[in-house]
């Protein structure tokens, strides 16, 4: 038993330093790229940050449902868009207060809004079946495309513009960002795992162990790269990685719970965590006026999703 525990924890802590050194180099590559190729940061956060810190999410998912555990992957796509907002923002502008291009407020929140009624209507049977799997995966074919065009076209989203010279070469910085990515993806791996082993050990519900446990282990790249964005002032990256993360976790990790066959949704998902996604990224909306999300919204989300964790275990 004592073995257990240490293994897992060391699976857990291994894991911690993998990401902490993943995210950095991630950040690093992704605003030098963004540089180089006169890209909006948001953009890049938005999505080859945010495609790369979901990954976990996505693995894990598919893990889980081939191994006939859907319920850890289903806990982890919802609890995991609760990570992003109360912890990985709560804790990114409680360190440093996140600046917000007002377009955000206008296109990519009321954006993400669409996409949770649109798979909120697809929870209303309990199920969610292969068939809902392949219109979430066209949804977000639709989004690559909606980013490849405001790349393009959309004046608004302001070219990366260092304060210091970018002197990385662009071939480094794809470098950089494939290790990243799988500095990333490998210390997700060990750290799930570790909980997991933690969680069973402990005799924890499966849900409770998706919404918590492998929900905080796979949101923390996203912990990781939005705290380092946010203290290296690439507030973009910080808030593009969050809100792109959440997107990808609805129509990517979702549909890899299917990959067996359709699956159950737990109705307390439904009735308490579903409707607890929409208030937290309601709450988003704390910094429209300031064009900023303060301390003050920070240590808000950070204390009630604090507050959700809590009653989950009791």
């Amino acid at each position: 038993m004592i073995e257990g525990y240490t293994l897992a924890i060391s699976a857990c802590l291994v894991g911690f330093i993998a990401l902490t050194f993943g995210a950095d180099r991630l950040v690093t590559a992704s605003a030098a790229l963004a540089f180089h190729y006169n890209v909006s940061r948001l953009i890049i956060g938005l999505t080859i940050v945010a495609f790369g810190t979901s990954s976990p999410e996505i693995i894990v998912a598919l893990d889980a449902a081939l191994h006939g555990t859907p319920n850890i992957a289903i806990g982890n796509a919802i609890g995991s868009n609760l990570a992003n907002i109360g912890l990985v923002l709560g804790i990114a502008c409680l360190l440093s207060p996140i600046k917000i291009q007002p377009h955000f407020f206008k296109r990519e929140l009321p954006f993400l809004f669409v996409i949770m009624c649109l798979v909120a209507s697809m929870f209303i049977n309990q199920v969610l079946s292969q068939h809902d799997a392949i219109w979430l995966l066209f949804m977000l074919l639709i989004v690559l495309m909606r980013y490849a065009y405001i790349t393009r076209y959309k004046k608004e989203d302001i070219p990366f513009k260092p304060e210091e010279p970018v002197e990385m070469k662009t071939i480094i910085a794809w470098l950089f960002l494939f290790l990243g990515l799988g500095m990333l993806i490998l210390g997700a791996d060990m750290l799930v795992r570790g909980a997991v082993v933690l969680a069973k050990l402990l005799k924890v519900d499966e849900v409770v162990i998706g919404l918590t446990l492998v929900a905080v282990g796979t949101s923390l790249p996203e912990v990781a790269t939005s705290i380092v964005a946010a203290i290296k002032k690439h507030d973009d990256i910080a808030i593009g990685n969050v809100i792109g993360s959440n997107i990808f976790n609805l129509l990517a990790v979702l549909p890899a719970t299917t990959i067996k066959g359709a699956v159950a949704i737990p109705p307390q998902v439904i009735t308490r965590d579903w409707p607890l996604m929409f208030l937290f990224t309601l709450l988003l909306y704390l910094g429209y006026k300031k064009k900023c999300l303060s301390r003050f919204s920070g240590g808000l989300l950070l204390g009630l999703y604090i507050a959700y964790i809590t009653i989950l275990f009791l």
